[in-house]
Parts: structure tokens; C-alpha cells; sequence
């Protein structure tokens, strides 16, 4: 059994039981802040300011989970990002493991897991210290049939979610991220090397890795990777 998925069961089982009973602790303080009528940001931060988890409810008392979260590790690396409805893990959710840099995406159904994907490697940051210089092929990578430029960029708008501690510190800024398509069009060692806010570099991870698959670069009548440098913007 792979390291991820010994994680995964831990954190299915923490996933039920903790965070609808959490509070502060010794070590920690839990921040809920109403962003409307219907929504609640919550973040659990150490008293050395890492954040542990952040996310989204939809009631305080009782804490019902429901939106995105983001979960941390001790170290304050992304350990797994997905969505709550009601407090049930739904849609896709992705588990990084920083110490084999790969991560695993498992589809979660009501009330059980459905499918369980592979696991990929990624680089991370620290790996990365700066971006693999870019060579363009004769015909550029595609996504969604068109231009990668504006398609792509239509995608980042259409999928971006705030994430919910800075846009309850009303924080906003930019992530430079690295990604390469390989010959079959799929989303190879997504790596941030700019960012001002962890939970940015988050998500902009997230909106790689869950994008659909491109079309491959074509060069001399072939299918060729490709190194793509994207620039994503979270202003509120």
C-alpha cells in the first residue's frame, strides 16, 4: 500500500470527525469570519502562523463544511485539496506527498470513493529554483481546441476559487507557475517558482492539475513536449 493511500484513510477518518468538533487549542486558533448571508471562511493557524487547514462552511453552530479546503501539513506543505457538501467529501481530491513528490487524485461519490487515480510526481518549489527555460515548437500546444492563450486563460476565470484566508485578510497578489505538456496532451511536474501567499500557490497547483487534457505541440509532424510559463492573478 503506497504512501498516499495510507494517507488517505487517515485523512477520510480525520476528515469525519475533526473538524466539526475542533476549536482552539494550546498550540492553534480556529478564525471563522461570515463572508455573506450563506457562506463562512474558517482557518486553523499554529501560533508560529502556519495554517493547518482553511476553508469554507455553511453554518458556524454546528460547523458544516461546505466549499473547498485546504489541508497542511506540520511543516506547512498542501497535503490535500478538495470540496464538502454537507460535510461529505464530493468531486475530486488531490493528496500530495512532498517526501516522494507525487500526488494521487481520488473521486469521492455519496457516500463512498468511486475511482481512485494513479499517482503522478510534481516538483515542488524548493526543487525548482528556477523555471526550465521555454523552446516553442512549430505549432503551439492547444486547450479545449483553441488557442491555449485565451482558452486557458478563459478556464483560470471560469475555475479560479479565492482562497478563504486571504480573502478574509483581504490579501491579494500573483503566482508564477511552470508546466509541461507532454506528447499525449496531459499536465506534467506543475512547479510555482513566484508567489506571495502559500494558499495562492494552492490553488494555482490545483487549477493546473485539474485542468482536461491539451493537445500536444507539434514539431516536424510529431507530438513534442512542451514548457508553458502562466501567470495567474488573484484580485478581489
Amino acid at each position: 500500500m503506497s504512501r498516499l493511500v495510507i494517507f488517505q484513510i487517515a485523512f477520510l477518518t480525520i476528515s469525519l470527525h475533526g473538524i466539526s468538533q475542533d476549536g482552539c487549542s494550546a498550540n492553534s486558533d480556529v478564525f471563522v469570519k461570515r463572508l455573506n448571508t450563506d457562506i463562512y471562511a474558517i482557518t486553523k493557524i499554529r501560533n508560529d502562523g502556519l495554517i493547518l487547514y482553511s476553508g469554507f462552511l455553511k453554518s458556524k453552530k454546528p460547523l458544516i463544511k461546505s466549499g473547498i479546503f485546504s489541508f497542511y501539513s506540520s511543516s506547512g506543505h498542501l497535503t490535500a485539496v478538495g470540496s464538502y457538501d454537507n460535510d461529505i467529501l464530493i468531486g475530486e481530491w488531490i493528496y500530495f506527498d512532498t517526501k516522494t513528490d507525487s500526488y494521487g487524485k481520488t473521486l469521492y461519490g455519496t457516500p463512498r470513493i468511486i475511482d481512485y487515480d494513479v499517482v503522478h510526481t510534481y516538483m515542488t518549489k524548493e526543487r525548482l529554483v528556477k523555471p526550465i527555460p521555454v523552446t516553442s515548437p512549430e505549432i503551439p500546444p492547444t486547450y479545449n481546441g483553441g488557442d491555449y492563450r485565451a482558452e486557458f486563460k478563459k478556464y483560470i476565470n471560469e475555475n479560479l476559487i479565492y482562497p478563504a484566508y486571504p480573502k478574509y485578510e483581504g490579501i491579494e497578489g500573483q503566482v508564477l507557475i511552470q508546466f509541461r505538456i507532454d506528447e499525449k496532451g496531459e499536465v506534467r511536474e506543475p512547479s510555482v517558482f513566484g508567489s506571495n501567499h502559500n494558499d495562492f500557490s494552492i490553488e494555482a497547483l490545483r487549477l493546473i492539475i485539474e485542468a482536461p487534457d491539451w493537445g500536444p505541440g507539434i514539431q516536424n509532424n510529431k507530438a513534442v513536449n512542451e514548457v508553458i510559463n502562466w501567470t495567474i492573478d488573484f484580485n478581489l
